[in-house]
């Protein structure tokens, strides 16, 4: 767990440090603000990955992500719904590493509410996400990708089982990154 944190602190750092770039002057580049669109992402995958109903239940997620506001990190918010009647709603930080340019590592923190539905009950209406994608440049301002999210009160209720989801992404940017 600690080497998992570690590659997750490091994967942050990366993140927030300046991009380097050739030496020639670089194009006016439109940023979106803080709290504005930069993109919009439409996910749908898996919802329960283990215990006794994995696999069994399907999640659909719409997400928005701003501007970033500090370094290289962005706000998101965005909602859940499962098929087994999960419904959560988040608000979070987002880190977006581009790799060679068609390549992006993407980590997230988010605290939301949450409705349990009748197969993943949670604990507690408060719940943190976690998520970690890897999305590809399929068009200048499309990314299709794969991504893996953690769902659990930690550990503020009891019940604490957790969910996990697995997702396929389609991330179409606002403006570029």
């Amino acid at each position: 767990m600690l080497t998992l944190r570690a590659l997750a602190a490091g994967t942050v750092l990366l993140a927030a440090s300046p991009a380097f770039s050739s030496d020639e002057p670089a194009a006016a580049e439109l940023r979106a603000p803080w709290w504005g669109p930069e993109a919009v992402v439409l996910s749908g995958g898996f919802y329960g990955l283990r215990g006794s109903t994995k696999w069994d239940d399907a999640v659909a997620g719409l997400e928005i992500r701003g501007g970033s506001f500090w370094w290289e990190l962005h706000l998101m918010a965005g909602a859940l719904a499962a098929s087994d009647g999960n419904v959560y709603s988040y608000l979070g930080v987002i880190a977006d590493v581009p790799v060679l340019q068609v390549v992006h590592l993407i980590l997230s923190f988010a605290p939301g509410l949450s409705a349990s539905g009748h197969d993943h009950y949670l604990g507690i209406p408060l719940d943190f996400r976690s998520t970690a994608e890897v999305a590809f440049a399929i068009l200048p301002r499309a990314r299709l990708g794969v991504s893996f999210s953690h769902m659990s009160n930690g550990k503020l209720g009891a019940p604490n089982p957790g969910v996990e989801t697995l997702s396929l992404t389609l991330t179409v940017l606002a403006l570029p990154y």
